[in-house]
């Protein structure tokens, strides 16, 4: 089976693509972004009529191609292959096949689904049928709700398996715990609560009848003393409204008042004091100015002279600069060196040259130079002259300004110190200067201060004034006396509501009196003469018989009352012990009723005879019932791994034969002869369901610490062995992608070598390239040229 050619009509950015494919070994060469990779998936999916799910990444371009691809059987009888009718039909290939042995995309060589690949290949073999094992297996797992179908394996906790390795965690917990709450029943007589709350019940009803009539008889003396409280909280309230206006908020204004009062002269007097002070350091900073302006006048009287002085002193710097600089010495050595070629000149050249002429010329030209420069010597001369009497004008008007100087150059260092002694008490001026102004602003603060002060203190006294004559009083320590006397009447009718509603209970419904807190007496004396009102009605409709009034109950124990109340409290608090505890109870029978339920053991197990738990026995049937769940279950998980374990040593016999299959179909010896001997004996493990390799030395690798090439060249190999086995020896074709992107010339040439050799058994392999070396291998290994595409726009 050969490819003979290669038409596509329009594939995304592909167009106009035709390929006359050669026999055997056919290079076809691109450059990047010429269409290799498109024009490969074109032809996968004319092959498999579009359908191409076990290949990654084919969708580049979503459409199908438009073209065919023309391919030759064994017999010469030419099939034409469209996206319509496909290869399938007339190799029995599936997609797969395609994908993991024919087909090599994007340079990768590894073996889609490949544990599972090799067992289907090794079943269409040998029959082996290691699938309906694995199902048989999966459906044991399910069975007996294992995490995975193996031996060793434990129960399962996801939803599918009904949670069940949590669901017997629960159970378990729920026997625990029902164990646990069956011994404390047990102790506290559970069964015995109801009986024990109904006697406590009858015992408290008696109790209460003996109750009332104590509080019958004492209710006597109450009436008794609320009337005589009453007449006492009425006198005492006519003297406390008599008082009305000496009150918390009078004398708190009156005391703020007096309070701010003493702050405010204190402030005045304290302030006073910072005044005086202020006051001597103004007038003691005005003093320092004055004395530095005495001071500094007799600079500033020198310093119109000393400014015109120094423009003069300024010139005279320039041209002392001018007259110390090296011309005038340059000038004198000219003239020396030309009078001593004057003199010896004229000789020097004459006797050992006898040339007259250039004897007189040199003596003539050092003559005239001699002349010229004598005038500008005298010239300096003259000028110097005149420099020096400036210097001495310029220190006699130093002089008459007050410097004592020797010379010109001390005017410099006088002046500095004439500089630095002014700038000094200019300095000294502005610092006293600035402390006057600060205590200037200090001053008029305090003024402005006291006169605030000065005014408070006038309203307040005049306030406080007004206060003190609206109530008749003269002063502070009267209104004092008043003020104690209305917060005494205050506390002692408060007192009196206070005993008054704890002696007597039904007044506290008159008014807003509601109990015996200090904030209801508060709200009571708030509103007091009515509640008095309130309160006169109700004695006298709560008022007993007048024979009780008259005389006391028989029987009335004020001791024997109080410990009925006692005996009372007990029973009741008895009786809420009992009522709680048997709250609790079937609280907690609740909550184990709701865990049971919860778990929805009937799933799993067919009993219909506990519809709840009520009781203790409930309690224990339920117990029961959760202990015969984890029986079967454990029963299941038991069976399953058993059963499982049998299928594993059956497994484990067949997989031995996907060994064999690899060592039948010669796969080490192809790979060990790509590699040069690198590598002795591939192998499948059926651990972990891949493939293993054997170096020279023994050392047995994963095939995943391979290094690319090598990694590469195994699959190659193992694509190889499958394809021969599964054409039954027939002629097969490859197309392939830059299959061997990694591997160095050495072992590309190898490979070639391989593909030749299946070139010669009729392969027909289409070889698609972007490497320089494969067009030179092609060169050796093929007798066809090379087919090259050309570079599309988007490809």
């Amino acid at each position: 089976m050969r490819i003979k050619k290669i038409s596509i009509a329009r594939y995304g950015p592909l167009s106009g693509i035709n390929l006359d494919i050669g026999k055997g070994l056919q290079v076809i060469y691109g450059k990047n972004e010429a269409g290799k990779t498109l024009t490969v998936d074109a032809i996968v999916k004319i092959m498999l009529k579009g359908k191409t799910r076990d290949f990654e990444y084919i969708d580049r371009v979503a459409e199908d191609p438009e073209g065919f691809i023309v391919m030759e059987d064994p017999e010469g009888e030419e099939i034409k292959l469209t996206v319509r009718n496909g290869l399938s039909g007339y190799l029995g290939l599936g997609s797969l096949d395609l994908r993991n042995i024919f087909i090599i995309r994007d340079s990768d060589l590894t073996i889609k689904d490949e544990g599972g690949y090799y067992k289907n290949f090794a079943d269409k073999l040998t029959g082996l049928q290691l699938e309906r094992l694995d199902n048989v297996m999966e459906l044991l797992r399910k069975y007996g709700r294992l995490v995975r179908a193996k031996s060793d394996a434990g129960l399962s906790d996801t939803r599918e398996s009904g949670k069940i390795l949590s669901l017997k965690s629960r159970a378990l917990a729920f026997i625990s715990e029902v164990d646990d709450y069956l011994k404390v029943a047990g102790e506290m007589r559970a069964d015995d609560l109801e009986i024990d709350l109904l006697n406590i019940r009858g015992e408290i009803d008696g109790i209460k009848a003996m109750i009332k009539l104590q509080e019958k008889a004492s209710r006597v003396n109450a009436y008794k003393s609320v009337s005589r409280e009453l007449d006492s909280i009425e006198k005492k309230w006519s003297q406390y409204a008599g008082l009305s206006g000496f009150d918390q908020e009078h004398y708190d204004i009156l005391n703020s008042g007096y309070i701010e009062l003493s702050s405010i002269k204190k402030e005045i007097g304290s302030l006073q004091a910072k005044l005086k002070n202020l006051e001597m350091d103004r007038d003691e900073s005005k003093k320092k100015i004055s004395d530095v302006d005495r001071k500094l006048w007799p600079y500033q009287s020198k310093l119109k002279d000393i400014e015109n002085a120094k423009h003069d002193l300024e010139l005279y710097s320039e041209r002392k600069n001018e007259e110390t600089s090296g011309t005038g010495r340059q000038i004198k050595m000219l003239l020396y060196l030309f009078a001593i070629l004057c003199v010896l000149g004229f000789p020097a050249v004459y006797v050992p040259t006898h040339d007259m002429l250039f004897a007189l010329i040199l003596s003539g030209a050092s003559f005239i130079a001699v002349v010229v420069l004598s005038a500008i010597v005298l010239k300096n001369s003259a000028r110097q002259s005149v420099f020096y009497r400036r210097a001495s004008s310029l220190e006699e008007r130093f002089r008459k300004i007050g410097f004592r100087i020797e010379g010109i150059n001390d005017i410099y260092t006088e002046l500095k110190e004439f500089n630095d002694n002014y700038e000094v008490l200019l300095h000294e001026r502005d610092i006293v200067e600035n402390e006057l102004k600060g205590t200037v602003i200090r001053i008029e603060g305090i003024n402005e201060r006291m006169k605030e002060l000065e005014q408070r203190q006038s309203f307040i006294e005049k306030s406080a004034a007004g206060v003190l004559s609206g109530l008749a009083v003269h002063n502070m320590g009267e209104f004092e006396d008043n003020f104690r006397k209305r917060a005494k009447l205050e506390t002692d009718i408060k007192a009196s509501i206070k005993n008054l509603l704890q002696e007597s209970g039904f007044l506290r419904q008159a008014g807003t009196g509601q109990g015996s807190g200090s904030e209801d007496v508060e709200d009571i004396f708030g509103s007091l003469e009515m509640n008095i009102s309130g309160w006169r009605k109700i004695l006298e409709n709560e008022a007993p018989a007048e024979e009780d009034i008259e005389k006391e109950l028989p029987g009335f124990d004020r001791k024997k009352y109080g410990h009925l109340k006692i005996k009372l409290e007990e029973l009741e608090s008895e009786r809420d012990q009992l009522t709680a505890r048997l709250e609790n109870h079937r609280k907690i029978l609740g909550n184990f009723e709701a865990s049971f339920l919860d778990m929805e053991l009937r799933n799993f197990q067919e009993y219909h005879e506990l519809s709840g738990i009520g009781s203790l026995d409930h309690l224990k049937r339920a117990s029961e019932a959760a202990g015969r769940f984890v029986e079967k279950v454990d029963l299941r998980h038991r069976t399953a791994c058993e059963a499982i374990r049998i299928f594993e040593e059956i497994k484990g016999e067949k997989e031995t034969k996907i060994s064999d299959m690899f060592r039948e179909l010669e796969v080490s010896g192809i790979f060990g002869e790509i590699t040069s001997g690198k590598y002795s004996e591939v192998r499948f493990n059926p651990e972990d369901q891949g493939v293993g390799v054997v170096d020279g030395n023994g050392r047995v690798m994963d095939a995943s610490k391979l290094s690319k090439g090598a990694y590469d060249q195994l699959f190659l190999a193992i694509r190889v062995a499958l394809s021969r086995e599964i054409l039954g020896g027939k002629a097969g074709f490859f197309i392939m992608d830059d299959p061997f992107l990694s591997s160095d010339l050495e072992r590309l040439e190898k490979q070639f070598e391989i593909l030749d050799k299946m070139v010669g058994s009729g392969w027909s392999i289409l070889y698609f390239s972007v490497k320089n070396e494969v067009k030179e291998l092609a060169s050796r290994y093929s007798k066809n040229n090379i087919l090259e595409l050309q570079e599309k726009d988007n490809g």
